[in-house]
């Protein structure tokens, strides 16, 4: 994952633009849950509609939680 272009309080329109920015794969099911959940241990987010707004990139990523 590549959280170069990623900043605080940015706008990301949907999943897809996420995953393109982070140069991810899209995936769907539960594949998509648990990725969302591995951006998230680096990312601050706020789901809005299909949006995501960036409110923290984190400089440590927090523990996994399985």
């Amino acid at each position: 994952m590549n959280f170069s272009k990623i900043k605080k309080n940015m706008v990301i329109k949907n999943y897809k633009e996420l995953c393109e920015l982070l140069g991810e794969k899209v995936k769907g099911g539960d594949a998509k849950k648990s990725q969302i959940k591995e951006i998230e241990r680096y990312l601050e987010l706020e789901k809005e509609g299909y949006k995501y707004i960036v409110k923290k990139v984190r400089k440590k990523p927090l523990e996994r939680q399985d």
